[in-house]
């Protein structure tokens, strides 16, 4: 995914080295809004009140650990977490989107999160702020 590994790649080779260079396949996914905190105590339990902003801790899904951070895209309150491989992956979406239905869960990306956080921390006219308050109440989370 980068040029980091072609970059480490050429010393090995350069200095005759014997070593395997490869990447995790690990894919940040990122939950944000004011109901986060709400679908991620149903996925991962309890414990997640307990992550502080900016903090990192273990969470079991399906009886694999995931490293889970508590972080925001924007004012609102938010999580990352770091999913080791697609298989797992595509559960723990499901898994999201059903512990989510009453949430008002829906997918998007981190541009449109960024925009309409925008166009309401800057007081928009009424008719843009009726418009993205909706977006905003639930839970939005998209694959980085």
């Amino acid at each position: 995914d980068s040029d980091a590994l072609l970059w480490i790649d050429g010393i090995a080779t350069g200095l005759n080295l014997n070593v395997t260079i490869f990447e995790p396949d690990i894919s940040p996914l990122a939950i944000q809004g004011p109901k986060s905190k709400d679908l991620l105590r149903r996925v991962f339990g309890a414990d997640i009140e307990k992550l502080k902003f900016f903090e990192v801790g273990i969470f079991y899904f399906n009886g694999l650990p995931l490293i889970t951070a508590r972080s925001g895209f924007s004012k609102q309150s938010g999580y990352e977490i770091y999913v080791n491989g697609p298989d797992i992956a595509d559960k723990l979406w499901d898994s999201l989107f059903e512990a989510g239905k009453d949430l008002n869960v829906r997918a998007g990306s981190s541009a449109v999160v960024a925009f309409v956080s925008l166009l309401v921390t800057k007081v928009p006219p009424a008719a843009i702020a009726l418009k993205t308050k909706a977006l905003l109440d639930g839970v939005i989370f998209f694959a980085i």
